[in-house]
């Protein structure tokens, strides 16, 4: 079974390893755009796509908003907060409230995942400071909440395709995909914004991603009718053409249960005629990491279904910070409409 194990782990860290769909990343310098008035989304949302079934899973208590840190320099305010699942897994949010003073429902919100995963396990939020080195969307006005995904592969696990990784593996496996790849996640991040954030307006409720965590927000988009708007990034559309490898090797079965099942109702383009609000996705047409095949794809199963998606082509940008510096401006212009 080492010998099994080994040879998996070397093909994920191989063939998938260069998608460790990039982390949250960071700017140099404010984005050059004027701040938005926001108002409330014009267009109503499309009725919600039907979630597939993993194991039931209760949601979990939603305890009161601690007392804020203020960071210093900007004022803005991080609320950490810490949920308990059902199963004793604990799930944490970073709740940044811009600087100053706001009347209940008076604020957008948008809800944002950790990237950086291969999309085979979850992933945590490391520390509010980490966190708060990306906050275009608290600096426009915005409530931003940061929240982590059920399956995080611990950092003490060695990734050394041992016996002991394999485990690992194995167990993040089984509870990202129980938690619906992050999307149970994603909308216990909603429930708590909603019954514990005043001044969150339920009416402006945004999801954003980049690379992986682009890809759980247009799942998100897909199964939360909360939500008005989503903006994806670069993300993987498709899994079958990055994972799809994995079917073909021996013990697979045994090493990530229900794969198969997993490559085509964790792939957003399953969803795309389904989205439950507007969407904007940027793709950049030299990205060496996601084709840029599959966000027209993605695109034009939306749209034939009658889903407002908004596409964002670039010519060039490639995947990593230079797409994110030249589309994150449109965005932002798009939210605000």
């Amino acid at each position: 079974m080492s010998k099994v194990l080994v040879m998996i782990l070397a093909l994920i860290a191989g063939v998938l390893g260069f998608i460790a769909l990039a982390p949250a990343p960071k700017r140099a310098g404010p984005v050059a755009v004027a701040p938005p008035v926001f108002r409330p989304a014009a267009a109503s949302p499309a009725p919600a796509a039907a979630a597939p079934a993993p194991a039931p899973q209760v949601r979990p208590q939603l305890p009161p908003l601690p007392p804020p840190r203020t960071l210093p320099a900007s004022g803005v305010r991080c609320h950490e907060v810490t949920l308990e699942w059902a199963q004793g897994r604990p799930m944490r949010l970073f709740i940044f409230m811009p600087a100053g003073d706001f009347a209940p429902r008076s604020l957008p919100c948008i809800l944002e995942a950790p990237a950086g995963t291969p999309l085979l396990h979850g992933a945590d939020i490391g520390t509010a400071d980490e966190a708060a080195a990306f906050l275009p969307f608290t600096e426009e006005g915005m409530i931003t909440v940061i929240y982590s995904i059920d399956g995080a592969l611990p950092d003490a696990v060695p990734r050394d395709g041992s016996p002991a990784h394999g485990r690992a593996m194995q167990a993040a496996y089984a509870q990202f995909t129980a938690a619906e790849a992050g999307v149970r996640n994603g909308r216990a991040a909603i429930d708590y914004v909603l019954a514990r954030v005043p001044e969150a307006d339920p009416d402006r409720l945004f999801t954003w991603g980049h690379s992986s965590a682009a890809t759980l927000a247009l799942l998100l988009a897909a199964k939360d009718d909360r939500l008005q708007k989503c903006v994806a990034l670069a993300p993987c559309t498709e899994l079958s053409p990055r994972l799809g490898p994995l079917l073909r090797e021996p013990g697979m079965d045994r090493m990530f249960p229900g794969l198969a099942d997993y490559l085509r109702w964790g792939a957003p383009v399953t969803h795309a005629g389904g989205l439950a609000c507007r969407v904007f996705l940027a793709h950049a047409r030299d990205d060496d990491n996601v084709p840029f095949a599959q966000a027209e794809a993605f695109v034009a199963k939306a749209k034939a279904a009658g889903r407002d998606v908004t596409f964002l082509d670039l010519p060039r940008g490639g995947h990593y910070q230079k797409m994110i510096e030249l589309s994150l401006p449109d965005a932002l212009d798009w939210l605000e409409e």
